[in-house]
C-alpha cells in the first residue's frame, strides 16, 4: 500500500500579528485573520496624530483603535477601517488602507510608507 502525504496547508501571507512605528513616532499593532473569505483586521495606534491631541513636544497623546474588513489582490490587501480616537465625544471615522506584502522580508508596507513587521 502506498502512503499518501497529506496536502500542505496554504500559508496566508497577510494573516498574523504585525507591529510598526508610525510616521509620527507612535507604536502600532495590526491583527489580521480570515473569516468566510474576507480579512478581518484590528489596528491600534498608541498615539494617533489623526486624533489631533499633542503634548508640549508635538507628540500625539491619544490612542486610536480601528476594526476593518478587507480583500486581497495578489500581494495587496485593501481594508476599510472604522477608527475611533480613545477620548470622550470622539466621533468614529472611516479610513481605507492598502498593505503590500513583501515575501523577501516578510513585511507589509502600507500606503503611507510605514513598514509592518510580523511578531
Amino acid at each position: 500500500m502506498l502512503a499518501v502525504a497529506a496536502p500542505a496547508l496554504a500559508v496566508d501571507s497577510f494573516v498574523g500579528h504585525w507591529t510598526s512605528t508610525d510616521t509620527d513616532g507612535s507604536n502600532q499593532t495590526l491583527d489580521v485573520w480570515r473569516t468566510n473569505g474576507f480579512y478581518q483586521l484590528v489596528v491600534y495606534d498608541d498615539g494617533a496624530s489623526t486624533c489631533g491631541v499633542f503634548d508640549e513636544n508635538g507628540d500625539p497623546t491619544v490612542a486610536a483603535i480601528g476594526k476593518g474588513t478587507g480583500t486581497a489582490d495578489g500581494d495587496d490587501l485593501t481594508a476599510s477601517f472604522m477608527l475611533k480616537c480613545q477620548m470622550p465625544a470622539s466621533p468614529p471615522f472611516m479610513a481605507t488602507v492598502t498593505f503590500t506584502y513583501d515575501s523577501g522580508t516578510d513585511t507589509l508596507t502600507d500606503n503611507f510608507g510605514v513598514v509592518w513587521y510580523r511578531s
